[in-house]
This record gives structure tokens, C-alpha cells and sequence, in this order.
């Protein structure tokens, strides 16, 4: 059912741009900067909006984001204000197959209000966002190749090929005077610390008994298919019996979290019990962070702290750390489907990522460890 009403969407997508219209004018002064996308994802496009920033020291620039983003986005980005959207296809929200339609106009009424000129839709794919832009600015929507762009009469800017961070900038050089090639080395993530969030993350460990000698696991994902067994999770934390291994979550993930560490003198819960500055504080102190691809381990390499990194349906090439490589360990099994790439609408056992034996990530984590 769904893959017909995709097909009936692409067929129907080129006549989009005649269905509503669009503001008369725009302050040439604003840009909206629109990342429908989840956490991980928005601090990767941390590079693309500083230089888009240095580009426009005298512009208004709005992030446009998912409720679910917008503190990310107010850590990492250089904006001068955070506009929310409920982009359909994040949050786990249910919808009915004509209500992303009857959201986008009502998005596009409430962005008009801020007056924009230009948009920039940082997303490669992100169709619905691009349509989206199209109905909330007066001007120019800047966009990547499989997002639709074409069917609103604008050139793309890129292909899906590249890491995340060199694809979203791709897409920012469209509002670039100057674009340059970036590197990890040149556009460094980065995560500035909050002295409030330093201290309340050094009361939490200090409560929980743990020293400065530290390492964090992060199991948890919001895809089902990026997870790792929790008997391969608890072998890693018995390897390592003379470190405090704090096993981070999301609130949710509470259970799942204690239960990989019970019975582990070692183990250390954390799930949900800390904001995100002081999340990323404790990432920070870590010696090691370790988990699949999501959010936090991203968040790990914008601090500086060493990470190893699970990949299986998702490419280490795209969505890498975005780091330098004697810090950073992307491991992979090296498998590949037809379906890579695709993590929603599949469940947990994922071939390429059982393929990822607990040997070989302890192997890689003593290799990092001081």
C-alpha cells in the first residue's frame, strides 16, 4: 500500500509547483535554513551553516527543524532563530496517507510570517521539505538532486554520493559567494562546552561513583536494524572490568539499559537522566565512546573523545565520523543488499550487523583506550 502511494506521489510531484502559491515578496535580508532530519544528522550539517553564516555575517539566518532537533540545533548551528516543524517521516508519528499534504500548507501559512526571500533545504532527499520551501519563500530555494528540486523548476546542486557533512555543504555553496573543498581537518565538528552543563555532568558521576577513568556505551538507535545483540553489549562491558562503562539511553530505553548492565559491577546505567549539554559533558570526559550509528556517537567526535562506530545498513562513507580516522573506528562487516541504506520498516537482527563479532569491537576499543 505504501509503495503505491509513493509511486502515485512521484507521478503527481512535477505538477506540484502549480498547487498553491507562493509570497508576493520576501526580506532578502532572511534565509530559511530547513534540515528535516534527526539529531545526528543536523550536527553533521554543522560545517554547511557556519559557512553559510561567514557568508552572511549581516543576515537573518532561520533554522528551520524537527521539534525533536531543535536543541541540537541550537548548540551546534549559528542561527538567529529556531522555527520547529513536524516533518512527516521522523518522530514515530502516525499519519494518515493525505495529512503530510494538508501539513504542508499549513507549515508553509506559518513560515510566510517570518518573511524569507531564500531557503536552503539541506537534506539530499528530503522532498517534502523542498516542496515546503518552495511555498514559504518569495525567491531562490536551494536544493540537492533527489529532492524534488527539479519539479519546482530549480537546478540541484548534488548528487547522493559523498559523506553527509560534504553533501550538505554542497548544497550550502549554492548561497556561497566563495565555496571552498572541506575536510575534516578544515570544517571540524565542534561543540562548545557549557560550564553549567560541565558541573551538573561531574555531580552525576560523582553520585553514581564513577572517577575520571571512564568509557560510554550508547546501544540505543531509533532504527530497529542499526542495533547490536544485548549478550554482545554485555560481553563488551565484562571485558573491560577495571573501567566504570556507563551505558547510555534515550528515556525510553531505560530497561533495555539496565538490564545490559545487571549484574555487571562495572556497568553503570544512564538513561534519560541527563540533558543534552550534559550529555554531551559526559561524552566529553569519556576516554571512549562505542556504539552504532545515531546521534550521540556523532556527538562524541564533535567533543573529541575517540570513538568506535557500528555500521550495517547504514554507510560508514556517508555517515561516518566525521573526525580524524587515528581517533575515529567506523567498523563494518563489509556486507551488502539490496536494501542498504534503508532502515526504516525493518527489524532488529540485521545480517551485516550481527556479522560484527564482540572480538572485534573489544579488539578495536583496547586499541584506543589509553
Amino acid at each position: 500500500m505504501r509503495a503505491a502511494l509513493w509511486k502515485v506521489r512521484d507521478v503527481a510531484l512535477p505538477y506540484a509547483r502549480h498547487l498553491g502559491s507562493r509570497p508576493s515578496d520576501g526580506d532578502p535580508d532572511t534565509i530559511l535554513i530547513m534540515q528535516p532530519d534527526a539529531l545526528g544528522d543536523v550536527l553533521l550539517a554543522q560545517p554547511a551553516v557556519r559557512a553559510l553564516r561567514a557568508a552572511h555575517p549581516g543576515k537573518r539566518l532561520i533554522a528551520v527543524v524537527g521539534p525533536w532537533s531543535a536543541e541540537i540545533a541550537r548548540l551546534a548551528w549559528q542561527v538567529d532563530q529556531i522555527v520547529t516543524v513536524d516533518y512527516p517521516g521522523f518522530g514515530g508519528q502516525r499519519r494518515g496517507p493525505v495529512d503530510p499534504y494538508r501539513q504542508l500548507f499549513a507549515d508553509a501559512q506559518r513560515l510566510r510570517e517570518v518573511r524569507a526571500a531564500t531557503a536552503v533545504q539541506l537534506r539530499f532527499d528530503g522532498w517534502w521539505a523542498t516542496w515546503l520551501a518552495w511555498l514559504s519563500v518569495s525567491g531562490e530555494v536551494v536544493a540537492g538532486e533527489a529532492s524534488g528540486a527539479a519539479n519546482f523548476g530549480m537546478q540541484p546542486r548534488i548528487s547522493g554520493t559523498g559523506h553527509a557533512v560534504e553533501r550538505a555543504y554542497a548544497i550550502a555553496a549554492g548561497l556561497l559567494p566563495h565555496p571552498e573543498r572541506i575536510t575534516r581537518e578544515t570544517q571540524p565538528l565542534e561543540l562548545v562546552p557549557d560550564h553549567g552543563a560541565v558541573e551538573a555532568a561531574r555531580a552525576l558521576l560523582a553520585e553514581r561513583g564513577v572517577g575520571e577513568c571512564y568509557m560510554v556505551i550508547h546501544p540505543g538507535t531509533a532504527w530497529p536494524v542499526k542495533l547490536w545483540p544485548g549478550h554482545r553489549w554485555r560481553a563488551v562491558i565484562s571485558a573491560f572490568p577495571d573501567w566504570s562503562v556507563l551505558v547510555t539511553g534515550a528515556p525510553g530505553e531505560g530497561e533495555v539499559v539496565r538490564e545490559l548492565c545487571a549484574g555487571l559491577p562495572n556497568g553503570v546505567p544512564l538513561s534519560g537522566e541527563t540533558t543534552l549539554p550534559q550529555l554531551i559533558e559526559v561524552l566529553r570526559g569519556a576516554a571512549l565512546v562505542v556504539g552504532p550509528d545515531t546521534g550521540p556517537l556523532h556527538l562524541a567526535v564533535a567533543t573529541g573523545t575517540p570513538t568506535v562506530t557500528l555500521y550495517g545498513p547504514t554507510s560508514a562513507a556517508q555517515f561516518g565520523p566525521w573526525g580524524p580516522a587515528a581517533r575515529h573506528r567506523a567498523l563494518s562487516a563489509g556486507w551488502h543488499c539490496l536494501r542498504c541504506g534503508d532502515v526504516a520498516g525493518r527489524s532488529q537482527g540485521c545480517g551485516c550487523m550481527l556479522a560484527i563479532t564482540s572480538e572485534r569491537v573489544i579488539d578495536e576499543m583496547r586499541g584506543r583506550l589509553p
